[in-house]
C-alpha cells in the first residue's frame, strides 16, 4: 500500500527516531488486513508506518 499524502512526522525524544503518523489511514490498512486475513502486521507497535 502506498502511504497517504498528508502524515505527521513526530521526532521521538528518547531515541530521536522519527515516525510518521497518519490515524485514518492507518486504520484503513489495518481494516482491509483483517478482511483479507493477512497475519502479518503492516505497522510498527507504536503505530508508525
Amino acid at each position: 500500500m502506498s502511504k497517504p499524502l498528508y502524515y505527521i512526522s513526530p521526532t521521538d525524544p528518547v531515541d530521536g527516531e522519527t515516525r510518521q503518523y497518519n490515524d485514518l489511514w492507518r486504520r484503513k490498512c489495518e481494516m482491509q488486513r483483517l478482511l483479507n486475513f493477512w497475519t502479518e502486521p503492516l505497522f510498527k507497535p507504536s503505530g508508525a508506518h
